[in-house]
């Protein structure tokens, strides 16, 4: 006979032994872990091997169960029990939905499933500062849309707001936005939301406008760490990772920004040199005045090539402008030996 239960546990299965007698709390607070991530089913009565070892006498009325669980939950959650018939042994299956809303236990506690390092599930404490990232995956809350309490409109880059504006422009945006002001701009697209008389930036505002300084301040959490299998230090682990397109988009806009302050008469600090590219490094034509490990900003602009057509002998001939008898080609000869014959060689 096949076996119609799962052999291992995962993210969505549970096994729970029932040979003593499940505590009430410990089957409410699984059903509770599972609703909190993706549902799944909740096998009572099998080890956590896999081994089959059937119900207790107390829970084989398996309509209590269903009754149990919906008491000890909030807001109460509405399981199916079904008893299966495995190696002569009972067992219940509790299939449990995959929650909408934050489910906690009757006494209050929140609980979530992971997976561990070695593939294997657990529940862990689920705590309030990952509600609002569990509301967002269930599209019950826009996280980027929350305000951040402590920011304020001085922690835009004006830089990025006209990074945003060239890339409207270039993909196609609704052009309408180039039309608005800064502050209309932020608010059409939540970037600020008025709090009283206060402006006051989003996530998402911070996100694309914020300047670095004030997302480490207020969104510490916006970055990933990466963990190298080389012993790598951190700068040359940051220098290994590829610029994103995003990168490139700053820098460019940076020139801009610079060619502008001079067109206005402003002072820019920096120059314009040349430099070769040999295929693997740029080489400037002059020295520079820079301290070493000086962080700069490079705009790469190819210089025209001159495109030189080769001249033909009367051409460079004429353009010596030589002075000369004007009979030289015909008695080239006689003027290059003399009157006299050559001597045979």
């Amino acid at each position: 006979m096949n076996r119609t239960i799962p052999d291992r546990e995962s993210i969505t299965v549970e096994f729970k032994s029932d040979r003593n007698r499940l505590p009430d709390r410990d089957l409410v607070t699984v059903v509770v872990c599972l609703a909190n991530t993706e549902g799944g089913e909740l096998y009572l009565g099998v080890e956590k091997d896999g081994a089959i070892t059937g119900l207790h006498p107390e829970h084989q009325n398996l309509a209590t169960l269903a009754a149990l669980i919906a008491n000890r939950t909030s807001p109460p959650v509405s399981v199916r029990v079904t008893a299966l018939q495995e190696a002569g042994k009972t067992v219940a299956r509790i299939e449990v939905p995959k929650s909408m809303r934050l489910v906690a236990t009757a006494e209050g506690l929140l609980q979530r499933r992971r997976l561990q390092a070695d593939g294997t599930p657990q529940c862990v404490p689920f705590h309030p500062h990952e509600f609002a990232s569990r509301q967002s995956d269930l599209g019950v809350l826009d996280y980027a849309a929350l305000p951040v309490a402590q920011a304020t409109e001085a922690d835009f880059d004006p830089l990025e707001r006209e990074r945003l504006r060239q890339l409207v422009e270039r993909y196609g945006g609704d052009r309408l936005l180039l039309t608005l002001s800064d502050e209309e701009m932020d608010g059409a697209l939540g970037f600020v939301r008025t709090e009283g008389k206060r402006r006051v930036p989003t996530v998402a505002g911070l996100l694309i406008l914020g300047r670095e300084a004030a997302l480490r301040e207020h969104l510490p959490t916006h970055e990933v760490a990466l963990r190298p299998r080389s012993r790598m230090n951190r700068r040359q682990l940051e220098l290994a990772i590829p610029s994103r397109r995003d990168r490139i988009q700053a820098t460019k806009v940076r020139a801009h920004e610079r060619r502008r302050l001079i067109n206005e008469g402003r002072t820019v600090m920096g120059k314009v040199i040349e430099a070769l590219f040999d295929g693997t490094a740029l080489y400037p034509a002059e020295v520079l005045t820079l301290e070493p490990n000086t962080r700069v900003w490079i705009v790469v602009e190819p210089m025209p090539v001159a495109v030189v057509t080769p001249k033909s002998f009367l051409q460079t001939a004429r353009s010596l402008d030589l002075d000369g008898p004007s009979d030289w080609s015909v008695n080239l000869e006689r003027y290059l030996y003399g009157d006299g014959n050559r001597d045979e060689e």
